[in-house]
């Protein structure tokens, strides 16, 4: 029987945890992983580690798979936030358009075409739509992520994963 397997449907069932221990034999010490709890699960930890990382190398891919990977989701996310790149790009559109709308009112009212209260009225109509649409703007856009970056450190680590696991440190 699988370790993996054993330790995964023990810790999931019985909800306890592992701990590892070393006993001290005649010239070396012998290291263990072990239950916390009374039900008797006992195994030696260099073979444990062993079938952890074969289990792990199953996830491991070349870089060339995992660049079609990287491919694959970076356009599938493009085309799920395209949709609020566009609404944020319409909302600058017409933030601009306002800000025009307002600044010839400005032009209109200094020329003596339009009245004080008229220019009045366009302004503070012109103002509350524009405090609007900054409101819709600053909700709507979230910050650029770059997910290039992520997805290539991503697929470094996939493609190396097993000796990250080996070599790591703990934290």
């Amino acid at each position: 029987m699988e370790i993996c397997r054993y330790v995964a449907s023990f810790c999931v069932l019985d909800a306890e945890l592992l701990t590892g221990s070393a006993s001290k034999g005649r010239t070396n010490y012998y290291h263990y992983y072990h239950c916390s709890a009374t039900c008797g699960f006992r195994h030696k930890a260099p073979e444990a580690n062993e079938l952890i990382v074969d289990e792990i190398r199953k996830y491991v891919r070349p870089l060339r798979s995992l660049k079609l990977y990287k491919e694959a989701i970076s356009t599938v996310y493009k085309s799920k936030t395209r949709n609020q790149r566009s609404d944020v790009q319409q909302l600058k559109v017409q933030l601009e358009e306002s800000n025009r709308r307002l600044s010839k009112a400005r032009e209109l009212l200094l020329t003596g075409d339009i009245e004080a209260d008229d220019y009045r009225t366009i302004e503070s109509e012109t103002e509350e739509k524009i405090n609007r649409m900054e409101a819709k703007l600053t909700a709507t856009a979230s910050p650029s992520i770059n997910i290039e970056t992520l997805l290539d450190m991503a697929i470094s680590n996939i493609s190396q994963l097993d000796t990250l696991y080996e070599q790591g440190t703990v934290t």
